[in-house]
């Protein structure tokens, strides 16, 4: 009962202690409670015990101020007698920087500081083991290789719970898959030690784990034959020497070092455990290790982050430190924070407090940027010795770019880049996969649009416009064949046709071919790195990186040096295990490729003290800032949700409490590491959702006051052009303020912009497509070209619906580009269809043979023509069968069967006698203007001219009537809809009063002593629904009868269109050469153009106004 008193008394008096931020408390009390209580509550002792102070050593006795020992020996020059093991490179770089400033003339001869992986390489390369270290991208494709050989059905022990993934593992998969194992080897867990943990071995999760054991288990065979090791090895194969070995190994690398202090340290796995304390025993060294106290805070982590019992067990024993002072920020927030039991008030400390809320995540970084820019400005506080850090950092890192580039801040953004999103590496595999995939029209693309391709191409739009005229979707010889067949096309129809597009695109893939063709055959795997280091040397990619100005040199070279680190590591990795002399086809190495720069990820140099620093709550551990700003402080964000890894079996994966406890910790480390001023801010939403202001802030405004920043005050200030902009348009005192020639073109950049917005023709004419009064002379000269130019009937009526369209088209010569389909397009089937039946009617010419109402034979043997020469044009077309069957059937005959088609519904059409009206097929593809070339010697070259406008087309077909001087003009659509005559009428639709023009001036060219009048226009359906002639007058049951009583008439009116028509052109291209392109003022455009126009995105429509009355 006695020995239960004074336990009782001293437990009260420690936890007593303990709630109100003191420890003064005995060991002998602590030890007596440790004595009596059971294992759990032995723990919270050891807790207890260490809880103000962690220092540990074995062979260190007596008080110790670390900081004063160190600081003392790199004062003295003596900085070689002592290593300090930190956590990262960061904070290597960081403490090597800082003792270099402390050392006697700022230099010293040697300085020990090292990462725990450091350390460990350097100790087994003096070992004399040969072994290289792969990298991520490397680990990823052996991992990989191992799933490919586990699949196979002659494996010796196939997978259960990944049998499924017979192909590749994905990215994200391999990626875990890679950290599980990474992670088991790190703490000692071997394949073996994953089987036996399951009783129940059917289970999901004990096949999961079987599975994964057994990838581990190749894995390591892979790493043993190819002489690779990485971090968790490396510690195996240390522990596994003799002591005196490992103690001869150090002291061979430090002879000089006395003592080794390991400080900085939020986890370490048993191996490491070992590997220090085997360290530790090294002859006359001092080891001393120095853990936060924190991480045994009952406050963050309810389990020890690293339990101390292992330390014990090994004889390391607690040294005295100096007591820190109770009352600055960082003890009393490392006593209180998540203390849900504070019984007295804190010290105000709301000086060096301050809280930013915003109203999104674009608006939190401006104001922060804001804040950064007056401490820098008119507080003289360095970039450098500001921080801002975020819990991920990709989400942020392309507003931070963005805002702190337009308030010309200096920042290093740490990140950690993705090696397959950067453009060098993106395009030199695009080159290899246009090779891999024969051309395949979208890698051709890539390549093209590329800012790195080989060599000046031709633009994407002649690649794209070709690729879809002559629907070429990849095959090499495919595009060398289309295109010449296009270009001996157009020489035969023009002569001086132009070929340059044609030409360039058809030189540029040879180009293509000549610089991929060393990679057409298979190669050795050094061979395949020779070649790919001399396409990036034949792409001039180092040149072309640095010759960019768009800042991102430095990412980009890094990239690309990255890179051909993988492929080099990749070649001698594949070359151990397959051997330097097998040869491998391209589809090989891209494939390998691709899952190691997947994996592949790299950081670059930071610059020392030349920005602010933009980085992570994990980077930043170890070092301190004046300034911290830690932003995105909402719920989700910080703490993040716990996602369990699927990979790791249950025993080892990381549970919810523990994610949690590490998740509070890492937000003390990070709110602790400033020195004057921290400031803390979150958004209220990103336009999707709304923000929860994050529970560990909520937390932290528990303990402490936290004032709110009043950007108000800031007002005053000017942080950006754009902002300088805004003052000016809305304050009028303080533009009196600015010097007169400042102020007066500050406005007129105002006064642009606004005038834009309202509208006003008047006084912005440009704006609105009116050019005529420009005093460029590059408008002047252009305009003045198109009173000589010759236009054709589609471009008079693109204007005429949308004078803005015309410009876009036809001055600025910008053009959309479908993609290239091997499927036969309405287009092409109407040009198909136009050449068949112009070829038929030309060979019936010839043999003076008559369709209409012809005997059976007759009729017969035309069939037999028609689709012979159907045949032979869809031959030379070069048209998938297989993907065009259903368009061809349509056009040759359904099943085979010719009765049913297109081409036999014409034959029945044109051989009723009803359906001629009297008239007889007389001229086909009639070209008039630049086309009169293509008419075959049926009718006298013909230039058409109004007034002095030049007009070219082509007629499909014109027809004479047998008894009258009357001539009939057709155009043959696939469509079944006619042009209503109100569009003829409006001069919106000029192509057929225009072709009524034409063939009568021609005629009268041809046959001077014929009076040929314009009897009918009118357009030939070739839709089966609607399948014939209409003409543009009402339907009659007798055509030839109603234009024999209306002959009169009917010229009357058709010169009547011709006569507005006519006027129409006249005053179109008036406007065109005077420079009026404004938006179309149509009442129906959005039916009639904007419907289907291919430039609606570009288009002003929305905030047009309509153009003077003089102008309408």
């Amino acid at each position: 009962m006695y020995f239960f008193i004074i336990l009782i008394i001293d437990f009260l008096k420690i936890v007593y202690s303990v709630k109100i931020g003191k420890s003064k408390f005995t060991p002998a009390a602590c030890l007596r409670i440790s004595f009596y209580l059971p294992s759990p509550l032995v723990i919270l002792t050891s807790l207890i015990i260490f809880f103000n102070g962690m220092l540990l050593s074995k062979s260190y006795t007596g008080s110790l101020d670390i900081d004063s020992l160190i600081d003392g020996m790199v004062a003295k020059g003596d900085s070689s007698g002592f290593l300090l093991i930190v956590p990262t490179n960061r904070k290597v770089r960081s403490l090597t920087k800082e003792f270099i400033a402390k050392s006697p003339g700022q230099g010293v001869s040697s300085l020990n500081i090292a990462t725990l992986t450091t350390l460990s390489r350097k100790l087994l390369v003096h070992s004399g083991i040969p072994f290289s270290i792969p990298g991520e991208a490397a680990v990823s494709v052996l991992i990989q290789q191992v799933f490919h050989e586990l699949a196979k059905s002659d494996a010796p022990a196939p997978l259960s719970y990944f049998r499924n993934f017979t192909g590749k593992i994905p990215n994200g998969y391999l990626d875990r898959i890679r950290s599980a194992i990474s992670e088991y080897k790190r703490h000692g867990v071997s394949p073996r030690n994953l089987l036996d943990e399951f009783t129940d071995k059917n289970s999901a999760e004990a096949r999961k784990t079987a599975d994964i054991a057994l990838v581990y288990d190749l894995l390591n065979s892979k790493f043993e034959q190819l002489k690779i090791k990485d971090i968790g090895d490396i510690y195996s194969e240390l522990l596994s020497l003799p002591a005196a070995g490992l103690h001869s190994l150090f002291r061979a690398i430090y002879p000089s070092v006395n003592y080794v202090v390991i400080r900085g340290f939020t986890e370490l796995s048993l191996s490491e455990i070992s590997l220090i304390d085997s360290i530790a025993s090294v002859h006359q060294l001092r080891l001393i290790l120095e853990l936060d106290d924190n991480l045994y805070n009952p406050n963050y982590f309810e389990t020890p982050a690293i339990p101390l019992v292992h330390f014990e067990q090994r004889g390391y024993k607690k040294i005295t430190a100096t007591d820190p002072d109770e009352n600055n920020f960082k003890s009393l927030l490392s006593r209180h924070l998540f203390d849900r039991n504070l019984l007295a008030p804190l010290p105000d400390k709301s000086d060096a407090l301050a809280l930013i809320r915003a109203k999104s995540p674009g608006d939190e970084i401006t104001l922060i940027t804001k804040e950064i820019k007056r401490l820098i400005t008119l507080e003289n506080v360095p970039p450098h010795s500001i921080a801002l850090v975020f819990h991920t950092i990709p989400d942020y890192s392309p507003i931070v770019r963005d805002k702190f580039s337009a308030m010309g801040i200096p920042f290093n953004l740490t990140d950690r880049y993705y090696l397959h999103t950067f453009a060098p590496v993106v395009s030199v595999f695009n080159h290899l996969e246009l090779l891999n995939n024969d051309f395949y029209y979208h890698y051709l693309y890539r390549v093209i649009n590329s800012n790195f391709k080989a060599f000046p191409a031709s633009s994407l739009n002649d690649f794209k416009s070709v690729a879809s005229e002559l629907n070429v979707v990849s095959g090499y010889n495919k595009w060398l064949g289309a295109i010449n067949s296009k270009i001996e096309l157009l020489k035969a129809d023009d002569p001086e046709a132009d070929l340059s597009v044609y030409e360039s695109v058809l030189s540029d893939i040879g180009k293509l071919q000549q610089l991929l063709s060393p990679f057409r055959k298979p190669l050795t795997l050094r061979r395949f790195l020779d070649e790919i280091e001399n396409l990036i040397g034949k792409m001039d990619l180092p040149y072309k990186i640095l010759s960019g100005d768009d800042g991102t040199a430095e990412l980009n070279l890094k990239s690309l040096s990255t890179f051909m680190d993988v492929v080099t590591e990749l070649t001698e990795l594949l070359g151990l295990e397959y051997g330097f002399e097998k040869k491998f086809p391209l589809s090989f190495f891209l494939e390998n490729l691709y899952t190691a720069v997947s994996a592949a990820r790299f950081n670059i140099t930071e610059r020392s003290n030349s920005g602010v620093q933009v980085t992570s709550f994990n980077e930043i551990r170890g070092l301190s800032f004046d300034y911290l700003f830690v932003a995105g402080l909402y719920d989700g964000n910080i703490p993040t949700r716990h996602t369990p890894d699927i990979f790791l079996s249950s025993k080892y994966a990381k549970n919810e409490k523990r994610h949690n406890s590490e998740e509070r910790y890492l937000f003390y480390r990070v709110i602790s590491s400033f020195n004057k001023k921290l400031f803390l801010s979150y958004p209220l939403n990103d336009n999707k959702k709304e923000f929860v202001p994050s529970v560990f802030l909520k937390e932290l405004q528990n303990i402490f006051r936290i004032k709110e920043l009043d950007y108000q005050t800031l007002d005053s200030f000017i942080f950006s052009g754009g902002e300088l902009k805004a003052r000016l348009g809305s304050d009028t005192s303080f533009r009196s303020s600015l010097s007169s020639e400042a102020r007066e073109d500050l406005e007129n950049i105002i006064r642009l912009d606004s005038d834009r917005m309202i509208g006003s023709s008047a006084d912005y004419p440009a704006y609105f497509g009116l050019l005529g009064n420009s005093n460029s002379e590059l408008i002047t000269n252009t305009l003045a070209g198109f009173k000589t130019r010759s236009y054709s009937i589609s471009q008079l009526e693109t204007y005429a619906k949308c004078p803005f369209k015309f410009f876009i088209e036809r001055v600025l010569s910008l053009k959309t580009v479908e993609e290239p389909t091997e499927e036969i397009e309405s287009m092409a089937i109407g040009t198909l269809l136009h050449k068949i039946v112009d070829l038929f009617y030309k060979e019936l010419k010839k043999r003076k043979i008559d369709l209409r109402d012809c005997t059976d034979d007759v009729f017969g043997m035309a069939t037999g023509l028609i689709f012979q020469i159907a045949e032979d044009e869809i031959h030379l077309l070069k048209l998938d069968p297989d993907i065009n069957f259903f368009e061809l059937e349509k056009i040759i005959g359904i099943e085979g069967n010719r009765e049913n088609s297109i081409l036999y519904d014409f034959l029945l059409y044109e051989r009723n006698p009803d359906n001629s009206a009297d008239f007889d097929p007389a001229y086909f593809e009639v070209s008039f203007g630049k086309f009169r070339h293509g008419n075959d010697n049926q009718i006298k070259p013909f230039d058409l001219k109004i007034d002095n406008i030049s007009i070219r087309g082509k007629i499909d077909r014109i027809d004479i009537h047998r008894n009258e001087n009357l001539f009939r003009v057709i155009d043959y659509k696939l469509s079944k809809n006619s042009p209503p005559v109100k569009e003829i009428i409006e001069g919106i639709s000029l192509q057929l009063p225009l072709y009524l023009y034409a063939a009568e001036e021609m005629l009268k060219n041809e046959f001077p002593k014929h009076n040929f009048q314009p009897g009918i226009a009118g357009l030939y359906s070739f839709n089966r629904s609607a399948f014939g002639f209409r003409g543009l007058l009402p339907a009659r049951s007798n055509l030839a009868k109603m234009i024999i009583e209306n002959k009169e008439s009917l010229i009357s009116d058709n010169r009547k269109f011709i006569s507005d028509c006519l006027g129409f052109i006249r005053n179109y291209v008036t406007l065109i050469t005077a420079g009026r392109f404004n938006v179309s003022q149509l009442p129906n455009r959005e039916d009639l153009v904007c419907k289907f126009c291919d430039f609606s995105k570009i288009c002003r429509k929305i905030d047009s106004l309509k153009t003077p009355e003089s102008d309408s």
